[in-house]
């Protein structure tokens, strides 16, 4: 063959022709690494970053240097902090990095890890830091996504109404339409179907705080609105897409959910970025 597939490491530039010799520690396809030392000099900047904010933090906060500042944790105290954290959330510093947190109340300090999540596991931790200051975590908890605009409390209300028959019946094909690409399209590996409905309760919070939103016009020229949101779950984490239509019959073009489905599969959340994107998270 002319031309065979071939991967090649993002920092250092190191060949081969199968992605498994490759560590992947991020979303993005062609973002892989041969070693784990060019994956550390890769995000680099962005450990630094981190690092650097943090300082910054506790300059201003006149915090008094302990045993905890500084300190080396061992790497099972690590792993339990991610294993049992008390709070998780995430953070999409730009369009390819998002940093997963965790956080950890101990017997007397609170203790925080950052790093990057692939395939529903931590691929890299990025930060380890622990304090008492409830102050300094507050500004870590400041990443977390502010809510969106697009989907209110007053819009949970109204979908509890009945809707119009035919309103229904679009609904009802469109998602027929919808279920059969995901049918086509979907990873034996990802979340059965018979699980979907343990994930019900994430759908009003994907609607209402999404992290990322596309509107595009479907084949019969009614608007489709993608809400996607990260969740954490344990050390993983999972996808929750919302699928509705933009119904413009209320002057407000509210989201009427016509297909909603939890995924661990980053590259089927890329089938369904399309179209506008009309919402992504900034930086704080």
């Amino acid at each position: 063959m002319f031309l065979e597939k071939l991967y090649w490491c993002s920092y250092c530039a190191k060949q081969a022709k199968n992605l498994h010799e490759f560590l992947k520690v991020d979303e993005v396809p062609a973002r892989i690494f041969c070693c784990e030392e060019c994956a550390l000099s890769f995000y680099s900047p962005l450990i630094g970053h981190i690092k650097e904010e943090e300082k910054k933090v506790r300059a201003e906060l006149a915090l008094r240097e302990s045993n905890l500042e500084g300190r080396h944790f061992e790497a099972s105290l690590v792993e339990d902090a991610m294993a049992s954290a008390d709070e998780q959330w995430f953070f999409n510093f730009n369009d390819f990095d998002k940093i997963h947190f965790f956080l950890k109340k101990q017997n007397n300090y609170f203790m925080l890890v950052a790093g990057i999540t692939v395939e529903n596991e931590v691929a890299m931790i990025l930060h380890v830091t622990a304090t008492q200051s409830e102050a300094l975590i507050k500004h870590f908890k400041q990443t977390q996504q502010k809510k969106s605009e697009q989907f209110s409390r007053e819009d949970e209300s109204m979908l509890q109404n009945q809707l119009a028959p035919e309103l229904m019946d679009k609904i009802g094909n469109k998602k027929s339409v919808l279920l059969a690409t995901l049918l086509e399209n979907r990873s034996e590996e990802d979340i059965p179907f018979e699980q979907y409905h343990h994930y019900d309760d994430f759908l009003m919070q994907t609607l209402q705080e999404p992290e990322e939103l596309y509107e595009y016009v479907d084949d019969e020229n009614d608007r489709i609105m993608v809400f996607i949101k990260n969740f954490a779950k344990g050390t993983g984490a999972f996808f929750y897409l919302a699928i509705c239509l933009k119904d413009e019959s209320t002057g407000k073009g509210m989201a009427l959910p016509i297909l909603a489905f939890p995924t661990v599969d980053g590259n089927l959340i890329q089938l369904y970025k399309q179209g506008e994107k009309h919402f992504s998270p900034v930086l704080n």
